[in-house]
């Protein structure tokens, strides 16, 4: 990825299009762990960190529960770093089933759908798997259930 911030983020949307971040997760936080410490992220130091570098860009948060959180904490991420909007789950997620859906959430939101439709369609096409895992979407204007 080139480099054109602190953050690594190329300013160029269309090359990277979607921010993937995999980690251990609680309501509104990401646990970052490695051999030395853990770090707690909350989705407000998330935006803090991006700031606009990621404009135009989809964010999967594959983390358990960072998704339940009130839904203008997720449209204020969005709407503070420009962002196209964010999918994650809600629930304790079993990782080899949010590994399997990760995979179907990133296919979808390569296709430059919206994240409202990308929503829709997972969750048409994979009810079982998106209700177990709580899979929720936010943009800057809507939140999903």
């Amino acid at each position: 990825m080139s480099s054109g911030s602190s953050t690594g983020l190329s300013h160029d949307g269309d090359q990277w299009p979607v921010l993937y971040i995999a980690c251990h997760g609680e309501p509104g936080t990401l646990q970052l762990v490695d051999d030395d410490a853990d770090t707690q992220v909350t989705l407000e130091d998330l935006a803090e960190h991006l700031g606009t570098n990621a404009a135009g860009r989809r964010i999967l948060l594959g983390a358990c529960q960072v998704m339940d959180v009130d839904p203008g904490r997720l449209r204020r991420l969005c709407r503070r770093t420009g962002i196209d909007g964010v999918l994650g789950y809600t629930t304790a997620v079993d990782w080899t089933k949010s590994a399997a859906l990760d995979l179907l959430v990133l296919s979808e939101l390569l296709t430059g759908s919206s994240i409202r439709t990308a929503y829709g369609r997972l969750t048409r096409e994979n009810t079982t798997t998106t209700t177990a895992l709580g899979l929720r979407a936010a943009s800057g204007t809507w939140t999903s259930p």
